[in-house]
């Protein structure tokens, strides 16, 4: 038969988001941290899957808004990469950064997430000179 509907272009997405509620209540930064290495190691994944660079990071985190007795909590900050990256570990370093600014003891987290922001092509990034922006890679033999 005949499709009768069109095939449209999948586009990339500008901003990649990537969060979780915890199974439990977290209130030890080090929890928070490996959470926010894996959700930025996946949203990482989709980025480079796309073949695109991230601009900016931002990081949020929340205690539950439904358990009215638990102080409440709710918090988020950004940073913006000079060099857009796909770099995981430049990416999960900064947001590993950005936790710890939001983390405040005392709390009993719920949920932490990512966003990658200001999402562009690979092959798009030029300066104003007219030079093509290159991300150094360091190789470990």
């Amino acid at each position: 038969g005949l499709s009768c509907i069109g095939i449209e272009e999948v586009k990339n997405k500008k901003n990649i988001i990537s969060s979780k509620s915890f199974g439990k209540k977290v209130s030890r930064v080090q929890e928070l941290e490996e959470a926010v290495s894996n959700y930025t190691a996946r949203a990482c994944e989709k980025l480079r899957q796309q073949n695109s660079r991230a601009q900016g990071l931002y990081v949020f985190l929340r205690t539950s808004p439904h358990i009215e007795r638990d102080k409440q909590y709710s918090n988020g900050m950004s940073t913006h990469f000079s060099i857009p990256t796909s770099n995981t570990s430049k990416i999960i370093k900064e947001a590993k950064r950005l936790t710890n600014k939001l983390f405040l003891p005392g709390y009993e987290y719920q949920k932490i997430g990512v966003m990658l922001l200001n999402i562009s092509d690979a092959k798009n990034h030029i300066n104003k000179k007219g030079s093509i922006l290159i991300e150094p890679f360091f190789y470990v033999l």
